[in-house]
């Protein structure tokens, strides 16, 4: 999880007709991420993390992925973890 954000906006510049698996696989990963609050580490007990979840968000709006309804967890987290940050309150 922690580079697919990261790599298919690369891959949109890039000749994406040579890895089309590799494409459909990171982005039914990432829309599986989106559903949560937070994108996190997978499989370990991490908590959601800003730079995952921008780079996810990013990642399926760039490859035209991005279903708002369905992320609406990851963007609902994203905006209160902004607002924490912005006065300074730890979120744990």
């Amino acid at each position: 999880m922690y580079t697919l954000g990261q790599l298919l906006p690369t891959l949109r510049q890039m000749a994406v007709e040579e890895t089309p698996e590799l494409v459909d696989f990171a982005l039914k990963r990432l829309r599986e991420a989106v559903k949560e609050p937070g994108v996190r580490v997978e499989k370990q007990n991490f908590p959601a993390n800003g730079f995952l979840t921008y780079w996810t968000l990013r990642a399926l709006d760039t490859w035209d992925a991005l279903d708002l309804s369905s992320a609406t967890p990851s963007l609902t987290w994203s905006q209160g973890e902004l607002y924490r940050q912005i006065v300074g309150v730890r979120s744990n």
